[in-house]
């Protein structure tokens, strides 16, 4: 039996992460201790883990004195944020994060040229990561076909 306890877990586990994998490669059963949830629970499984970072490009322009000019980066990425659900829809079986790390723009008063979101998505199964992951990588088409308009 084999009990192995490291610090970095909450964080992607960077230092522990290939002894982690090597030490599970070789079990049969691998049991994954948590702290219990509200009114003693116990965790009994975990939820599946992607990351993913979105880009959108849009066309910078004054916005002083030639806003029609320009296309804000930074608005597509606030719709594709809205659109994707997340932790504010607990209906919701899987959990797209994207409000967790927000960037975009140069100056105030430019309009924005680039925007960034950091995606934490946390599924129950293969089955809604299917589902979510194929709308995630196609936000990229989306995106296009919204600035087009």
């Amino acid at each position: 039996m084999t009990q192995l306890y490291v610090s970095d877990e909450e964080i992607g586990s960077p230092t522990s992460r290939a002894l982690i994998e090597a030490e599970g490669r070789k079990a049969k059963y691998v049991l994954v201790t948590e702290p219990a949830r509200d009114g003693g629970k116990i965790v009994t499984g975990r939820k599946g883990v992607a990351r993913f970072e979105v880009f959108v490009k849009g066309v910078p322009a004054h916005a002083g004195s030639r806003p029609q000019d320009g296309r804000s980066a930074i608005r597509e990425l606030a719709n594709v944020i809205q659109n994707a659900g997340g932790p504010d829809r607990p209906q919701a079986r899987a959990s797209p994060s994207m409000s967790g790390v927000v960037r975009g723009g140069t100056r105030p008063n430019v309009i924005a040229e680039e925007a960034y979101a950091e995606v934490d998505l946390r599924v129950p199964s293969i089955a809604d990561a299917d589902e979510i992951v194929a709308k995630i990588l196609n936000l990229n088409r989306a995106a296009k076909a919204s600035a087009s308009r």
